[in-house]
Formats: structure tokens, sequence, C-alpha cells
């Protein structure tokens, strides 16, 4: 299950200390304060948010909450991406400031599981490696496995393939990962998984088909198609609460654009229903939820919409804004 809307928090004035690469394709960025603050307390699974000139990109720390100096990123560059992984991989450096908000949490660990069971594949392995480090700080077991195409494109591979305590498991270069021997039958524990959309289905369907259940299976997506328009869609209201202001939303535009256009600030970062970072309470009405955010459950419970691609079903929405 995903956590309830985090507060937004002003954005902190950050200086890169640290830019390497950590894998083929992939950099490592370390940052600290540049007025030497002490760092925003998080807990793993937790991410910023990079104002770059490609806009508001969110990038999952690596680093165990533990560590209190500095953040550790690791980026893959995405050669046909818009412009963010490109920015930060290819034009930061060491010594270069940047503006960033958070640490914001959405995929936290579950404080009573007795051993998470951690998936990841290729630079999925970012919020799973800050999960595996919290528990191991904390004494406390974990199961991490790892997978991606070659050794030379894996971040952290050296590291995690070398402790040899039956904890972290990796596959690479043909060696396959077998999610029906991964994945146990369901037990007291959650399972948890970060990679490429094919993964993350494949491991939700194995999942599932054991018994799992939706509340015990959490997942992260680093990314996502928009989604499309679909014949028949058509314009509704929303009704900001606070002020009884309605707002037409047309057939063609996201309730975050026709908020955008009555001065009301929205934050956007994936556009695509992945992050999160748009979600609105929703106090009356009928979402059609067309994100990759949200569980079913949470779906269901009709109490929260990314703005930035879910509609609606009914005439009005009233929003907890």
């Amino acid at each position: 299950m995903n956590a309830p809307p985090e507060p937004f928090t002003s954005a902190v004035r950050l200086r890169v200390v640290r830019h390497e690469p950590a894998a083929q394709g992939v950099t490592l960025i370390e940052l600290e304060p540049d007025d030497g603050q002490p760092l925003r307390p998080f807990r793993a699974g937790a991410h910023l948010a990079l104002e770059l000139n490609a806009g508001v990109r969110q990038y999952s720390l690596c680093n165990g909450p533990a560590e209190t100096v500095r953040y550790r990123l690791a980026v893959r560059l995405e050669a046909d991406g818009r412009g963010g992984s490109r920015e930060v991989c290819e034009d930061l450096q060491a010594g270069s400031t940047l503006n960033a908000s958070g640490p914001f949490n959405h995929f936290p660990l579950e404080e009573d599981d007795p051993c998470p069971l951690l998936i990841a594949g290729g630079i999925g392995i970012t919020p799973l490696l800050a999960m595996a480090r919290e528990r191991e700080a904390q004494g406390r077991a974990f199961e991490l496995h790892y997978s991606g195409r070659s050794q030379a494109g894996m971040a952290f591979h050296e590291e995690l393939s070398g402790r040899g305590d039956g904890q972290v498991f990796c596959y690479a270069d043909g060696v396959r990962m077998d999610l029906e021997q991964v994945i146990p039958s369901p037990s007291a524990r959650h399972l948890y998984v970060c990679g490429p959309a094919r993964l993350i289905d494949a491991v939700l369907a194995v999942a599932r088909g054991k018994g799992w259940s939706d509340a015990q299976v959490h997942f992260e997506r680093f990314g996502a198609e928009a989604p499309a328009a679909l014949d028949g869609d058509g314009a509704f209201e929303v009704q900001i609460k606070s002020s009884g202001e309605v707002i037409a939303v047309g057939a063609e535009e996201s309730v975050a654009d026709a908020l955008q256009r009555h001065g009301l600030y929205i934050n956007l970062s994936c556009g695509s229903g992945v992050c999160g970072s748009c979600r609105l309470g929703v106090l009356d009405g009928d979402v059609d939820h067309r994100d990759y955010f949200f569980s079913p459950q949470e779906q269901a419970a009709n109490d929260q919409f990314t703005p930035c691609c879910s509609r609606a079903r009914s005439a009005r929405l009233v929003l907890d804004l």
C-alpha cells in the first residue's frame, strides 16, 4: 500500500560533492546541503525531486537513513528520455549546485516485516539497496535478489555479489532469476519490487498466483507512457473544497492543466501517473483511475487520485484543496 500524501517541503540548495561512473551507463552522485545544515531525515524507499533545466525529476536515494551527511543517487542515462537523466549524468559535475525538494517516500518498508523480500531489476536496485542497508543497520533480516543484463551495467554489483552471507543474490550474463523459486508461498513477509515494467508485472503475476495479497506486495515504477486519451472522454468539473470554486476540465486536457490554468500549483513530475507527486485527496465523486501509482485497493477507496492523468466518471469531483 502506498503511504498517505506528505506535506510539500520547500526546496533546499544542494551541492554535488561526488559525480562518477557506477556502472556502464550509470552515474553515482553524492549531494550535500550547500549551507552546511544537516540533511532532512528520511527512510529507505525515499526519493528526491531535483529541479533541473529539463524539469523536475525524481530519483531514489540508495543510501540508508543512518547516513546523515549526504544523499546518494545512482542515475541511469536514458538516451531516449526527456532529458533529465542526460542532464544529471552529463552536465552536472562536482561543485554544481541545484535545488531539490524532499525527501518524499511513497515506498516505505513495513515496520513489522520479519524478513522483507526485495526484488530489483537494473536501476531499480536504488531504493531496494537503501532498504537492505536500513535493515542491516537495524540488525534485522532481509533477502535481496538483483538481476541485470550484464554485470558491467549493474550498479553496486561488485559490492553486493561479494557479500556471501546468503542474504543477497545476483543474476546477470545469462543467469536468469527464477521467480517461481524466488517467491515463496505467502507468510507474514512483504515483497518489494522495483525495476522495468516487465519485471514488476511478472513478479505481481507470480506473487498473486501463489496467494500473496495486494497489501503484502509493494512496487515502484520509474516510468511509463502517459495514458492516451480514450474515445468517449468528456468534459467534467472539479470543485475546490476550500474556496468552493468550480473549474471545468475539457475533454482533451488533464485536471492538472485545468487547475494550473486557474492559478493552482500542482507538484507535477512524471506526468504519467507513476510517481504520485501530484496526488490529491478526493472528497466526493467517482474517479476514473489511469495511474500506475495506487494499488487496486487504494483506487477502490476513491479518496485520492493523480490529476496528471486520471479523470472523472461522475460529472464533478470535489477535491481536498
